[in-house]
């Protein structure tokens, strides 16, 4: 194999590589399915993604010449810019990373470390100041139970505009609100008007010991949590909650 097509194909599968690990790091871990979809991240990843794989094993087809003077430095410069675009990339991706599922009200809140102001998640309890690098974890929003102390949170929360949900300093086990979820959990019939017959029942079947469900908000395409009879969590569906 001639030298300049070598230099290439080891390129090439390097970059490869890397590329998986990225999309096991991205799709399995950081956005564990159907959550790719809730947020949209999907397509620009890939785009993003292939781009990086492509362009730089061509720059270095394209600049590799043998006995040529400046082939180290020409190929030194490709690389480092190629990791800087995929370190860009799977920064801007990890800083959308879903990081809480968050129960308030009636219904689960998606938040990403981007939506979180990281003045309130310096004051948050320590276990929730920061966001998980190995998937998002379930939590509730918790008001203090004292009435002045309530209506001052909401009230600054909406005048921020920021959402209880995105407060880290109001997060707590979503164990202790077990029963208040079970409570506003939805019967299976409300999906129909957003849903085919054949989609829901193909649900209920693959996860049995779902009872009644929840939807999950996010910013691209809502989504559907399943529940038990006790409000525990069984999965995250992509049945609409609503229509979209």
């Amino acid at each position: 194999m001639p030298p300049r097509l070598k230099a290439f194909a080891i390129h090439l599968i390097a970059s490869i590589l890397l590329a998986i690990f990225a999309l096991i790091l991205v799709f399995l871990i950081w956005y564990p399915a159907p959550l790719a979809q809730a947020v949209g991240v999907t397509h620009i990843f890939l785009l993003m993604l292939g781009i990086d794989v492509i362009l730089g094993p061509l720059l270095t087809l394209f600049v590799y010449k043998t006995g040529k003077r400046t082939l180290k430095l020409d190929l030194t410069i490709i690389i480092v810019i190629q990791l800087a675009m995929f370190g860009y990339g799977l920064n801007t991706v990890a800083q959308g990373r879903p990081a809480w599922l968050v129960f308030n009200n009636d219904q689960f809140y998606l938040v990403r470390p981007s939506n979180i102001d990281p003045l309130i998640s310096r004051k948050a309890a320590p276990e929730y100041r920061s966001a998980s690098w190995f998937g998002p974890k379930w939590v509730s929003v918790q008001l203090p139970s004292e009435k002045m102390a309530r209506r001052s949170i909401i009230s600054e929360t909406l005048q921020s505009g920021a959402g209880l949900f995105n407060s880290p300093t109001l997060y707590g086990p979503i164990q202790h609100d077990l029963t208040k979820i079970e409570s506003q959990a939805r019967d299976f019939r409300e999906l129909e008007k957003f849903n085919s017959p054949l989609a829901i029942e193909s649900t209920i079947k693959k996860w049995p010991k779902a009872m009644k469900w929840l939807p999950l908000w996010s910013s691209q395409k809502g989504m559907t949590v399943l529940l038990d009879g006790m409000g525990n969590v069984i999965a995250i569906t992509d049945l609409n909650p609503w229509k979209q």
